[in-house]
C-alpha cells in the first residue's frame, strides 16, 4: 500500500491540519513510485513566516468575525489571498495556513460564546481538492460566512436572553422574598446554570445585579420623596433598616441622610 503521512500533533482540533498534510505527502507518490510510505515533515520543510501575514490582517478578522460582520470577514480573506499570491505561497502551505486562520476563529468564538458554539466547518475535503489559492480561499470564506452567522444568532440570542433577566429583576427584585431559587425554578433550570447564564449574558452576578436595581431604586426616593427610611426598606427589598444603610454606604460611599441632603429635590 502507498500511505501519507502528517505530522503528529497533541489535540483532536488538528486532526484535520494532519489530514491535509497526510494528503499532500501522498500526492508525491507521482514522484516517488507506489507502494511507499511518505511522511510530510520528511518530504516538505514549511519555512514560511506567515506570521506578519496574520499580524497585517489578524486583528481586523478576528474583530470582524466576533462581531458577526461576515462582508468585512470576507474582504480580509480577499486581501490575505492576495497577499499568498503576491508572494508566491505553495498551495500545500496556503491549505494548511488557512486551515489554521479557521481552526483559530472557531476557538476564539468558543471561548466568547460557549463550547456549543465550537463547530469547526471547513470544507477539508473541499480544500484538499482545490488547485489553486483563489478556489482555496473561496471555500475559506463560506466557512467564515458560516462562523459569523453563528456570532450573529448568538448576539440576538444574548440580547434576548438579557432582555429576558432584565424585565425579571425588575417585577420581582423588589420583593424581601426574592431568591436565587425562585429565579432559577422560574426559569426552569438548577441555581449553578442561572448563575452561569446570567453572568455571561450580563456580565454580573444575580446578586450584584439586584444590590445595584434596588440602591438605584432608594436614591430615587430619597431624592424625590419625603418617605421614611422604613418605608423606602419595605419597599425595596430590604429586611431590616441597618442592613439596608450598611449596603447603601458600601455602594454609594454616603449613607442614606447624606445622600438626601446633597441630591433631595427642592419642594
Amino acid at each position: 500500500a502507498t500511505v501519507g503521512l502528517g505530522c503528529e500533533y497533541p489535540g483532536l482540533a488538528d486532526v484535520r491540519k494532519s489530514f491535509l498534510e497526510a494528503s499532500t505527502a501522498l500526492d508525491y507518490r507521482v514522484v516517488g513510485g507506489e507502494q511507499r510510505v511518505f511522511c510530510f515533515p520528511e518530504l516538505f520543510a514549511i519555512n514560511i513566516d506567515f506570521r506578519h501575514l496574520y499580524e497585517k490582517l489578524g486583528n481586523r478578522l478576528e474583530y470582524a468575525v466576533l462581531q458577526g460582520q461576515s462582508d468585512q470577514a470576507e474582504d480580509i480573506i480577499r486581501e490575505i489571498t492576495q497577499e499568498m499570491i503576491a508572494q508566491a505561497i505553495p498551495l500545500f502551505a496556503a491549505r494548511l495556513f488557512l486551515h489554521d486562520v479557521i481552526n483559530s476563529l472557531t476557538h476564539l468564538v468558543a471561548q466568547r460564546y460557549g463550547s456549543s458554539y465550537l463547530a469547526y466547518d471547513l470544507d477539508i475535503y473541499g480544500i484538499e481538492k482545490m488547485t489553486n489559492i483563489r478556489d482555496l480561499a473561496k471555500v475559506a470564506r463560506q466557512s467564515i460566512v458560516k462562523l459569523c452567522q453563528t456570532v450573529t444568532d448568538s448576539l440576538e440570542s444574548c440580547h434576548e436572553e438579557r432582555r429576558r433577566y432584565q424585565d425579571y429583576l425588575i417585577l420581582h427584585c423588589f420583593s424581601d422574598g426574592f431568591s436565587a431559587a425562585g429565579m432559577a425554578r422560574d426559569f426552569a433550570c438548577s441555581i449553578p446554570t442561572l448563575n452561569q447564564r446570567f453572568k455571561k449574558s450580563m456580565d454580573t452576578t444575580i446578586w450584584e445585579a439586584v444590590v445595584a436595581l434596588r440602591i438605584d431604586r432608594a436614591k430615587q426616593l430619597l431624592s424625590e420623596t419625603s418617605m421614611t427610611l422604613q418605608e423606602i426598606v419595605d419597599l425595596i427589598g430590604y429586611k431590616d433598616v441597618s442592613n439596608f444603610v450598611r449596603k447603601f454606604r458600601t455602594v454609594t460611599g454616603k449613607t442614606p441622610g447624606e445622600y438626601r441632603q446633597l441630591y433631595s429635590l427642592p419642594k
